[in-house]
């Protein structure tokens, strides 16, 4: 089967190489690579056109400026050859086996492949990250959804699914996931495809990606409507529904279900992390994403309601190389 490894990336002029260069060293490799830069104001473009040349494979560089990254991966499948689409993004790099492994699946008969990818740390607070706050691989169930980052998928069953939300700038995975399964496609986990990420570095970062995501997940309405999207919305609900009861009723039960969400987070962090310094990060870093969850879904909801969530239009698409 022909494969097509597609990518969108914008303003990675200082990871882009490293992506690149994983791909080089892959055991088996793609037949072609797609990129859409979405209006990159670095040197994104021109690093992409210097990698390009130490590929034995084509390699087409197309800039859509301004389209988002589902505009993106839909840009790059169109143009794709191969009946077989294999996604990344940028500021990943892959385990050398990623690629032969993640497309096996598809070979084997499977509409859709998962890669499994692992945080790559390079602070403490980073390493706290990857361990605390994203699942253990190594337990996710065999047709468990991809994330892009990581992913192989036919051509049609792309087609079948409507493609990626355009009108989605985050949670556009998981839409494209439920229009998958949706379809009838067959999901199989390749355990041998590998990838890893840096984490975000500091609580602003961290907090923006957290808020970032669940906006996504309000505009596209899984915040109240698809498990696992809601969990932290309903939560939030019942606890300031509880503190609401308690304040009127019960004034010191409101602040002990206060102070023990507040312990919750930590003991939870130490279960995890087992250290005390470590898990008084850990505490700060589960309620951040407490919060940003709350507020980010509340505000794609609002956004929603308001018409806002709308698909923009791509008026320039442009074939570099």
């Amino acid at each position: 089967m022909k494969t097509s490894l597609i990518c969108t990336v914008i303003n990675e002029e200082r990871t882009i190489g490293n992506l690149l260069d994983s791909i080089l060293k892959q055991t088996r490799k793609p037949d072609e690579i797609v990129i859409v830069d979405g209006g990159s104001r670095d040197s994104t473009v021109e690093v992409l056109k210097a990698h390009s040349k130490k590929f034995p494979i084509p390699v087409k560089i197309i800039v859509a400026d301004g389209a988002n990254i589902s505009q993106g991966r839909n840009i790059a499948i169109k143009h794709a050859k191969g009946p077989v689409i294999v996604s990344t993004d940028g500021g990943t790099v892959h385990d050398k086996n990623w690629f032969k492994s993640i497309v096996k699946n598809i070979e084997d008969g499977y509409d859709v492949s998962a890669g499994l990818f692992y945080p790559l740390p390079k602070t403490r607070f980073e390493e706290i990250v990857g361990k605390l706050m994203y699942t253990n691989m190594e337990k996710v169930p065999d047709d468990w959804p991809p994330s892009s980052r990581s992913a192989a998928f036919t051509k049609k069953a792309w087609e079948k699914a409507g493609g990626y939300p355009e009108a989605l700038y985050t949670a556009e995975d998981s839409v494209f996931n439920y229009g998958l399964k949706a379809t009838g496609a067959k999901y199989k986990v390749a355990r041998n495809a590998k990838s890893y990420w840096r984490p975000r570095s500091n609580f602003r970062k961290f907090f923006k990606q957290y808020f970032t995501y669940a906006k996504g997940n309000g505009e596209a309405l899984l915040a109240i409507n698809h498990y696992p999207e809601c969990r932290m919305f309903y939560a939030f609900w019942l606890f300031l529904l509880t503190e609401i009861f308690a304040l009127f009723y019960y004034p010191i039960l409101a602040a002990g279900v206060f102070v023990a969400f507040l312990f919750g987070a930590f003991f939870k962090a130490y279960g995890v992390l087992g250290d005390l310094r470590k898990s008084l990060v850990g505490g700060g870093l589960m309620l951040s994403a407490f919060l940003a969850n709350v507020l980010g879904s509340h505000y794609g909801l609002l956004r929603r309601a308001l018409g806002l969530v709308k698909v923009k239009k791509v008026k320039n698409i442009k074939i570099v190389k």
